[in-house]
């Protein structure tokens, strides 16, 4: 059975740190490349709110006995098969997961335009994956 109250903890986070992130300075591209104190927060929190994201699929896939991921790709697969996130949600997290992994593993091939695009455009797409979770553990 699915720890609620953990998830819950994890959702909070991650609205936390997603609003947190949005109060960040909103710079056009032009001055954003020319900022890199704030390239590496903002690259720094979009790694942690893609890793809460991980931790609570995780979190579901082992409480629910879901099965074993190969991957963290392969987690968003898992909770897409049990109908835990949408198809479109799949999609854009394993793209975010993607994204982490350069984060993370490739410090030399981050590129500025994508942590810049994440950062003006796409925080809302943590909103897809907030939305699924929580209408998942509210019918547990």
């Amino acid at each position: 059975m699915v720890d609620r109250d953990l998830i819950r903890k994890k959702l909070l986070l991650l609205e936390s740190k997603r609003e947190e992130l949005k109060g960040f300075p909103k710079k056009n591209f032009e001055n954003f490349k020319k900022d890199l104190l704030l390239q590496k927060a903002v690259e720094k929190m979009l790694e942690e709110l893609i890793q809460i994201s991980i931790d609570i699929g995780k979190h579901i896939v082992s409480d629910e006995h879901l099965g074993v991921p190969d991957s963290n790709r392969g987690l968003m697969d898992i909770l897409k098969e049990q109908k835990v996130i949408t198809p479109s949600t799949q999609t854009v997290m394993k793209k975010m997961i993607g994204f982490r992994n350069i984060l993370v593993h490739g410090y030399e091939k981050v590129d500025v335009a994508t942590v810049y695009i994440s950062y003006a455009k796409k925080l809302k797409d943590f909103d897809f994956f907030l939305k699924d979770i929580t209408k998942y553990i509210e019918t547990k």
